[in-house]
């Protein structure tokens, strides 16, 4: 868990937003985002939760590399808008998707 700047929160809840409103749209098509393989068998409709959106959801569909499901991937960790956060955070060090979503 990472605990951002209240700097933050009105950027954060819109793209909160906009992520499950893309999830919304790629459920009415059967799809959502990518889920470990495991967990995507044992719960098949956890892709319609809002839980397992990304922040940062990828502008398109690709093919889940494990399963061959049509999915929503996260964005590459080289995104502006990700930059962008880290910048108005005041991090101190490299930010990176692993790091924001993991400490």
């Amino acid at each position: 868990m990472t605990i951002l700047s209240l700097s933050l929160q009105t950027e954060i809840e819109a793209a909160m937003a906009s992520a499950i409103d893309i999830q919304k749209i790629d459920n009415t098509q059967g799809v959502g985002p990518s889920l470990p393989d495991a967990l995507g068998r044992k719960y098949p409709n956890a892709f319609r939760q809002p839980a397992w959106m990304f922040l940062f959801p990828s502008s398109g569909l690709c093919l889940h590399p494990d399963t061959g499901v049509t999915c929503r991937h996260h964005l590459h960790q080289d995104v502006e808008i990700l930059i962008r956060f880290a910048d108005r955070s005041f991090l101190t060090r490299e930010i990176t998707l692993i790091w924001l979503f993991s400490e």
